[in-house]
């Protein structure tokens, strides 16, 4: 069995003036276990940045392994750099975190595996980051971790209890959060694709594997 693929990505039909695009892959960790096919993941979208969203170089950042001061960092750049009305999208692959106050968080690759609730960035830091930004209208993250303690191996990711993370909230439509699961599940990789199954699920929904399939009507339109 040959998975449907992914790359390369569908070419846009007009450029993108307004959006920008951050995207991170952590796959090699300084003390946590590694997150097989992260790098190949954030790669891939790139890509779709480039290619389908057209989204220029100068808008648009890959970050492979960053610390979290370099990750921070990019975030406000590349918020800086969405024009009026436009999407800042952010895409991570790598190790997700839940603090002990139940927020989603990521985790920098620069990561102790002794203090990594206070390296840790949370969702919500990471949108009012980029909201520091006027001009920008929305923020899309789309985000291939688990927030348990289950690795894309299967396996333990950090020592200890991680509680189940809250409830995601659904209150501002100008702030749009893909993860794989709301529970304490991981993000399981897709070794036959050599991705992660979010990550494979989700550009090919954008390369139009779901085109027409809530009515019937494909529109061939993003």
């Amino acid at each position: 069995l040959t998975p449907q693929p992914i790359d390369p990505p569908i070419a846009g039909r007009t450029a993108n003036r307004s959006d920008a695009m951050l995207v991170i892959g952590n796959e090699s960790y300084d003390q946590l276990p590694q997150v097989v096919f992260a790098q190949r993941d954030a790669e891939s979208a790139m890509a779709f940045s480039k290619e389908t969203l057209r989204i220029s170089k100068w808008k648009s950042g890959l970050l492979i392994n960053p610390t979290g001061k370099k990750l921070r960092y990019e975030v406000g750049r590349m918020a800086r750099r969405v024009g009026r009305g436009g999407t800042l999208w952010i895409y991570y692959a790598g190790h997700g975190y839940t603090t002990d106050s139940g927020e989603r968080a990521l985790v920098p690759a620069d990561t102790q595996a002794s203090d990594v609730e206070e390296a840790a960035i949370t969702l919500d830091s990471i949108v009012q980051m980029a909201r520091t930004r006027t001009k920008l209208r929305r923020v899309v993250l789309i985000i291939d971790a688990g927030f348990g303690n289950t690795g894309r191996d299967g396996l333990p990711v950090y020592s200890g209890d991680v509680r189940p993370p809250n409830p995601l909230p659904y209150s501002d439509p100008d702030t749009v959060i893909w993860i794989p699961s709301e529970g304490a599940e991981g993000a399981p990789g897709f070794s036959l694709s050599q991705h992660g199954l979010f990550t494979y699920l989700a550009l090919g929904a954008l390369r139009g594997w779901a085109d027409g399939e809530l009515d019937g009507s494909p529109d061939q339109v993003l």
